[in-house]
């Protein structure tokens, strides 16, 4: 609970999403996709805001996702400098996991990250994206379509022929929820958004996976509403590091005959 806060509240003037190529070209986003964002593509953003000082800035914003080449994204940048000279801001280089809070709000507080590209996504096609808090900002990213990748830390948002499932994990807290809702009312092509309690999912939920099992999840994960400043921490265990290798002499040990 000491944990400093993260994610300054700004108040938007103006923002724009951009579809951009390695020759700079750009075209703008439609407005029913402002806020989703896909892995195989890149996106200018400039934002005009009031940061919590009262100062009026300009920041524009360049996004690429996981699957660009680095080759591509690099000639990106050297159009896309002078892009942002033009929109009088300063050019902020972002990659996919690494958003800064100023950017989710210059998106309306919620960014959708999917699969692949824009040209061939399927809206019909089986997905699933999972709900985080992300420096006081709500996260979707898209994960693999199975009832492996629940997990009861999260909400998640399962889509199939034009019907959601909205599952809401342990651990979903209250802005999760309602932020999971909104988009998936816009995923409900037919209409309904239905809405599944962890442990307690009816026969035709597990249907659209076609069977398969779920992987139990930590029952702490019930904990996690309850503390407005949680995080993920990431902790990598390497064998071979000595520095957790002990090298106090261990007591010998005697086995009883």
């Amino acid at each position: 609970m000491q944990r400093p806060p993260t994610g300054a509240r700004v108040k938007t003037h103006q923002a724009q999403l951009f579809q951009v190529s390695g020759d700079g070209k750009k075209q703008p986003v439609p407005a029913h996709n402002e806020r989703v964002l896909f892995e195989r593509e890149m996106y200018l953003c400039p934002h005009t805001f009031t940061n919590e000082a009262g100062k009026k800035v300009v920041e524009v914003y360049f996004w690429a996702g996981d699957e660009v080449p680095e080759s591509a994204v690099e000639d990106a940048h050297v159009f896309l400098q002078r892009e942002a000279r033009s929109f009088g801001g300063n050019l902020v280089k972002l990659t996919q996991g690494k958003e800064t809070p100023e950017f989710i709000q210059a998106l309306g507080g919620i960014v959708i990250v999917r699969r692949g590209s824009s040209n061939k996504y399927d809206s019909l096609a089986p997905n699933m994206l999972c709900g985080r808090r992300y420096h006081g900002q709500i996260a979707f990213d898209e994960v693999d379509f199975s009832p492996s990748s629940l997990c009861s830390g999260f909400p998640y948002l399962v889509t199939q022929q034009g019907k959601c499932f909205l599952w809401k994990g342990k651990g979903s807290d209250v802005d999760e929820l309602s932020c999971a809702r909104l988009i998936g009312m816009d995923l409900a092509l037919m209409g309904e958004l239905e809405e599944v309690e962890d442990g307690n999912e009816p026969d035709s939920f597990w249907r659209i996976f076609d069977g398969g099992s779920r992987l139990g999840s930590a029952d702490h994960w019930r904990l996690k509403p309850n503390y407005d400043k949680y995080c993920g921490r990431l902790f990598k265990s390497d064998a071979a590091d000595r520095k957790q290798v002990s090298l106090l002499p261990t007591p010998s040990v005697q086995e009883d005959t």
